[in-house]
């Protein structure tokens, strides 16, 4: 592979070495007040950041430090690192013959 493939659906030939587990990440977060119950709006994560709110939203609670994390809820994305040795046959011209390690995004899982 080279570096115009990155983003692309390429084909390789070659044998699975090392594959991790399934490591799911969170895109959008949803918290619920514990006071009176209320669901936030699904919060964007910024680079791995959960921008937790300080208070409920609703004008009748307003509670501080009321609100956790409904995983059901969020959106979460899942991924799995996987490295591959390719074979020879399959190597073109600017290629280097050394493992692949690949990065694969498997799952949207919508809990909504």
């Amino acid at each position: 592979m080279v570096l115009s493939d990155i983003e692309k659906m390429v084909s390789v030939i070659g044998m699975i070495i090392r594959c991790s587990s399934l490591i799911p990440e969170i895109r959008e977060a949803v918290f619920q007040c514990l006071v009176r119950g209320y669901f936030s709006d699904p919060i964007n994560v910024d680079r791995g950041r959960v921008n937790e709110p300080k208070r409920c939203d609703m004008q009748e609670c307003l509670a501080v430090n009321s609100m956790i994390l409904i995983h059901n809820r969020s959106r979460l994305d899942s991924h799995q690192k996987t490295s591959i040795m390719v074979n020879q046959a399959s190597l073109r011209a600017r290629e280097l013959e050394v493992n692949q390690v690949i990065l694969s995004f498997i799952i949207t899982m919508n809990n909504y």
